[in-house]
């Protein structure tokens, strides 16, 4: 009989669905694989490595192993969770609308260059923001960019000259006032919000957080990214009612 290869792997935990049995099937992210689900079972060989509460953006080794139809955990070890179980409501939100977006767009087991990165800055910084209105933008422009379906925030996608004023989204692209259609009713984008996009692909976390960003432009950055997400998956996210629109 053949022995069962198992590997560990380092991954974020992004999802968990419980089923009967008592056997929960988690979505992981990891740079080896991907996104991708793998099979939980409560036991005692497990309980003896790992004691802790799964939250999503747990990073941690998983030692898995591949089944007839699943991949299974044996083993979880070296979790950092950095007590995302004592966030406020409001940060809870944020974790379960960024985790739910990244399995609406992230292709399975396919790697997605520095998407662990960007979730480990936010597992990280998360519980040392104050608001996390600035953090929520900045994740949700990277993991866009990341995924390649960002718009150019400095050039209009028609005639490539540089945007210098509101422009309009167009297929998830932008255009100038001179190239869009007469009577067409493409979604607006403003100045502000471009230039909140462009420092959000640009720019570190930390160097992003400082700067000075109205509310107002926080509110209509949120709506754009949403716009670009739903357009891109062709249907309405409600995920986003999980976070809230201020």
């Amino acid at each position: 009989m053949s022995r069962i290869h198992e590997e560990t792997i380092e991954a974020i935990l992004i999802g968990k669905q419980k089923t009967l049995g008592n056997i929960k099937y988690l979505t992981l992210y990891s740079e080896k694989i991907g996104l991708f689900e793998a099979c939980l079972k409560n036991s005692s060989n497990l309980k003896n490595h790992f004691q802790g509460k799964l939250e999503n953006l747990t990073k941690a080794e998983f030692t898995i192993f591949q089944g007839r139809t699943h991949r299974h955990i044996k083993q979880i070890q070296n979790a950092k969770t950095d007590h995302l179980d004592n966030l406020t409501k409001e940060k809870q939100n944020f974790i379960a609308t960024i985790c739910q977006i990244i399995q609406k767009v992230s292709p399975k087991e396919q790697t997605i260059l520095g998407l662990q990165d960007i979730l480990e800055t936010t597992r990280k910084n998360l519980p040392l923001v104050a608001k996390p209105e600035l953090l929520f933008i900045y994740t949700l422009v990277q993991i866009i960019y990341r995924i390649g379906i960002m718009f150019d925030p400095k050039f209009c996608q028609n005639c490539q000259q540089e945007l210098s004023e509101k422009s309009f989204l167009n297929d998830n692209q932008l255009i100038c006032p001179n190239c869009q259609k007469h009577g067409s009713t493409q979604f607006i984008v403003d100045t502000s919000t471009r230039k909140t996009i462009f420092y959000g692909i640009s720019t570190d976390f930390q160097t992003f957080s400082q700067i000075k960003i109205p509310e107002q432009t926080q509110t209509q950055t949120i709506h754009t990214l949403k716009n670009i997400l739903e357009n891109y998956l062709q249907t309405t996210l409600r995920v986003f009612l999980n976070y809230g629109h201020r």
